[in-house]
This record gives structure tokens, C-alpha cells and sequence, in this order.
């Protein structure tokens, strides 16, 4: 029984210590913020945007974002398998700017079409194209 007392004993310690060092690393912490932050310039910069003007107006205003990307919606496989053929050879890119999508919507179906033998991918990487057997 006296053992099992020390064991709870040693046990105590332990976890007293853990948790002292625990909160010695946590203060050490916010005082390594604490002094990043100090050592901030007070003056915040202002963001510069890229500007264009309106014709007949000098007022500038702001590009709008994401201009150019394309719609993400699944495309069927004949729909895939047709635009390919028309293409004759490009890249995934290319055939999903001109079906007006997101490359990554139609990968599954490309996969079943070049799994099931229908279309070859010739090349690596991004330099790959798309060609129909």
C-alpha cells in the first residue's frame, strides 16, 4: 500500500510539473508575440490597386476579379468525347475554355474515357493533349 501512495505521490509531481512548463512555454510565447508586435511600424501602408480608367473619365477604377474563369458544372461523355474530337489534339485547358467549364469538373469523366480506351493523353504533365482513337 505504501507503494501505491508514492506512485500517486510521483504521479502528482509530474503532472504539477507538465503543467508548470506548460504555462512557462505559453508565457515565454506571448512575450516572443508581444515583442514581434512592438517592433511593428505604427504606420500601416495602404494597398495599392490596379487601376484602369473609364473612357471620357479620369476616375480610376478597380479590375475586377476572377474575369476569364470558367463555370464549374459536369459535362457528359459524349458531350467530352465531341468537344476532343474537335479539337484535334489540345490540352484539357483549351477543350474546357471552349465548352465554357473548369477543367477539374470534367476529370472524372475524362478518366472513364481514357480508362475505357475511347481517348489516348499524349505527353506529361501539363504539356499533355487529348486525342479520340
Amino acid at each position: 500500500m505504501a507503494h501505491h501512495n508514492s506512485q500517486d505521490r510521483i504521479q502528482a509531481l509530474v503532472d504539477a510539473f507538465v503543467q508548470d512548463l506548460t504555462s512557462e512555454i505559453r508565457n515565454s510565447a506571448m512575450e516572443s508575440v508581444a515583442e514581434a508586435i512592438g517592433s511593428l511600424p505604427t504606420t500601416t501602408t495602404k494597398r495599392r490597386t490596379t487601376t484602369t480608367t473609364r473612357k471620357g473619365s479620369n476616375a480610376p477604377t478597380r479590375k475586377r476579379r476572377g474575369r476569364g474563369r470558367a463555370k464549374r458544372s459536369s459535362i457528359d461523355a459524349p458531350t467530352l468525347l465531341k468537344a476532343i474530337k474537335k479539337s484535334k489534339g489540345e490540352r484539357t485547358e483549351v477543350i474546357a475554355r471552349d465548352l465554357g467549364v473548369n477543367s477539374k469538373s470534367f476529370k472524372p469523366v475524362l478518366d472513364e474515357l481514357i480508362t475505357s480506351g475511347a481517348v489516348v493523353r499524349k505527353g506529361k504533365a501539363r504539356g499533355s493533349t487529348l486525342h479520340v482513337k
